[in-house]
């Protein structure tokens, strides 16, 4: 029998998606965690008895934690499968994606590689920015977490996978700051591509510069936002 389930989000979700969980199990020990230094070791009777749930988290679950979770860690990846490692909104802002969404799959050691069970898409406005586009999947992975809401709470056995595969390449910090790094012969359009996906700076990430006669320039959003 599922007992308990440790919660891996921030603070201002942590209360909502736990009352989310308990409306379909009202027996569920739900567990908050925020970070993963919080999170028990592995030899912990806890993680024997838990499920792992992670929304928006931004830290790496280590391997051995999630082996020896008993039943079975979920990540709710905010991009969809074609679109996995970091940042996933700022990539699909600069290559003009025509559709986006959320993910819930599998936590593997290796990141956003484990099976996918569900995924919540949407259609995305032509010209968007990094930052509106994270606001439209910040909602999509509501609604996702909402419809799952009932298995991963009520449902010892493990979730299926569905159809869905991971795509490639699978981004890194490293490959969004060089996105950041513009070359000085940089034209007009590909300016405006980087901006719109990399030109915010959200969660600490780069913002993009150039260097021009020694000089290092940095891009500063407007404060309407947008690129």
């Amino acid at each position: 029998m599922l007992q308990s389930l440790l919660l891996l989000a921030g603070e201002v979700e942590l209360p909502f998606l736990a009352a989310v969980l308990r409306e379909h199990n009202p027996a569920l020990e739900v567990v908050p965690i925020g970070n993963a230094a919080a999170l028990p070791p592995p030899g912990s009777p806890l993680l024997r008895r838990a499920r792992i749930v992670a929304f928006a988290f931004p830290e790496i679950v280590p391997g051995p934690v999630l082996r020896a979770a008993g039943f079975g860690a979920y990540n709710l990846h905010p991009g969809p499968p074609g679109y996995p490692g970091w940042a996933p909104a700022s990539w699909a802002a600069y290559e003009g994606a025509g559709r986006f969404g959320v993910t819930l799959h599998v936590m593997a050691d290796r990141v956003d590689a484990g099976p996918i069970v569900a995924v919540e898409e949407f259609e995305v406005p032509p010209g968007i920015h990094a930052r509106a586009l994270e606001e439209s999947a910040y909602a999509a992975a509501a609604r996702l977490f909402w419809r799952m809401a009932p298995d991963l709470a009520a449902h010892a056995e493990p979730l299926p996978p569905g159809p869905w595969q991971w795509g490639q390449p699978r981004r890194t910090r490293r490959d969004y700051a060089a996105m950041c790094d513009l070359p000085a012969d940089i034209s007009e359009a590909e300016l405006t591509r980087r901006l719109r996906g990399f030109g915010y700076g959200g969660d600490g990430a780069p913002v993009p510069a150039v260097t021009l006669f020694g000089q290092r320039f940095r891009w500063q959003e407007p404060s309407g936002g947008g690129a």
